[in-house]
């Protein structure tokens, strides 16, 4: 009786390596080679070195994403609103003047902290000393503004002095 015994694709070396050019092969026609830097069409080519965090949240209702971008070195965070066309706009001065200049680490979250139904956020600072702040928790207030969520602009602090940790209200 003759059972149907299948056969192993390739079965010799010639077919493995037609096998894995002709895989490569699709691959490179099919994988994007290059990057194009656009950050400036979209105003956010900022100056600086950029190795800090960012992180992303509709903070305005208007249904386009903004950001919170982190410098961990410069000491200067930046909140960029998205306008209608595309392009981003620093409103840190304006919306959040209380954010400290302290060297910002690479963490960043929104999220509605006190349950208000507006998005707040948190920024994780170095905190390796008496004089920086380890987070920073701003609140939005009634009128867009980031601070302490009753009005003011300095951020809720949770501060470290040696082992001892620090919280401001």
């Amino acid at each position: 009786m003759n059972a149907f015994q299948p056969t192993r694709f390739p079965q010799n070396i010639l077919g493995k390596i037609l096998l894995y050019f002709m895989l490569m092969a699709t691959f490179m026609v099919s994988s994007q080679t290059t990057f194009t830097e656009s950050a400036a069409s979209y105003n956010l080519n900022i100056s600086g070195n950029k190795d800090g965090g960012h992180a992303w949240s509709d903070f305005n209702g208007d249904g386009l994403l903004d950001v919170l971008v982190l410098e961990n070195t410069g000491g200067k965070s930046y909140l960029m609103q998205q306008g209608p066309i595309g392009t981003f706009t620093n409103v840190q001065a304006t919306l959040a003047p209380g954010m400290l200049n302290d060297p910002a680490e690479r963490q960043a979250v929104w999220g509605d902290l006190n349950s208000d139904g507006r998005p707040d956020f948190m920024i994780g600072s170095h905190g390796n000393s008496s004089s920086n702040v380890a987070l920073q928790i701003f609140l939005q207030n009634n009128s867009g503004t980031f601070g302490d969520g009753i009005g003011g602009t300095a951020p809720i602090t949770v501060g470290r002095s040696g082992y001892t940790i620090n919280i401001t209200l």
